[in-house]
């Protein structure tokens, strides 16, 4: 979580409404300088959430590496941990669905904007071309059976997959800079025995009240470098 005031609250109240026992959340805050911890910290009560803060901002990598860390030390097996983003874009209303996933089998689940039912409310076209291109490419390279979104960022882990990876990788995980990360999860991944289920996404966009972190250039060479260092086999 990083600036998050205007969209975080929102979406810990339809978190809390979901679920009403049987889970927690744990949110990392990466240095925000708005409101973001403050109006987490008024749910303490309601809602059973772990808040562990940087002190300054790290960036979307180190604190995906943390979280990851952070979880599989908290997890036992056969928990999940699903990653979400905090500005109030991923709908808690997908969870029971891949904690569904999970019991009937599958270790990790993706919840896709690439599937027949999935729709993208508000997010800007250039976004979407840069989107396809790189799954095009990833899913190309680096193929996955059932696997077709590689950079969402709402995803299920069984707790033995999440502790495989770090078990391997430690709070390395993620070495890609910005939102590369989310595909240099992916594969490492494969490594492990994925199972994967896709659930159709409606991403809600249109609800995101704060800024874009995302930076076109710096996105698109983050990219390129992971790929060139995966295929040269520099992830392992």
């Amino acid at each position: 979580m990083y600036n998050e005031g205007l969209g975080i609250g929102k979406h810990l109240n339809k978190i809390s409404n979901v679920f009403k026992d049987n889970y927690s959340v744990l949110i990392i805050d990466d240095g925000s300088t708005d409101k973001s911890k403050v109006i987490v910290k008024q749910f303490l009560k309601k809602i059973d959430i772990k808040l562990l803060e940087h002190k300054v901002n790290q960036g979307l990598s180190t604190t995906l590496n943390d979280l990851y860390y952070e979880a599989s030390r908290i997890l036992d097996d056969n928990d999940v941990l699903i990653t979400m983003d905090s500005d109030d874009t991923h709908d808690p209303k997908y969870i029971k669905d891949i904690v569904n996933a999970i019991n009937q089998g599958y270790n990790f689940v993706v919840l896709s904007r690439y599937q027949e039912d999935s729709k993208e409310l508000g997010y800007p076209m250039y976004k979407r071309f840069l989107s396809k291109c790189i799954n095009t490419v990833l899913k190309i390279l680096f193929p996955v059976r059932g696997l077709h979104d590689y950079t969402s960022g709402y995803r299920g882990f069984k707790g033995s997959l999440l502790k495989s990876l770090i078990g391997k990788y430690n709070k390395s995980v993620i070495t890609a800079k910005a939102f590369a990360g989310m595909a240099e999860t992916m594969m490492k991944l494969r490594e492990f025995g994925l199972k994967v289920k896709e659930i159709p996404l409606v991403y809600r966009y249109d609800l995101k009240q704060g800024l874009s972190k995302l930076k076109l250039t710096t996105t698109i060479k983050e990219y390129f470098k992971l790929i060139i260092r995966a295929k040269l086999g520099f992830l392992k």
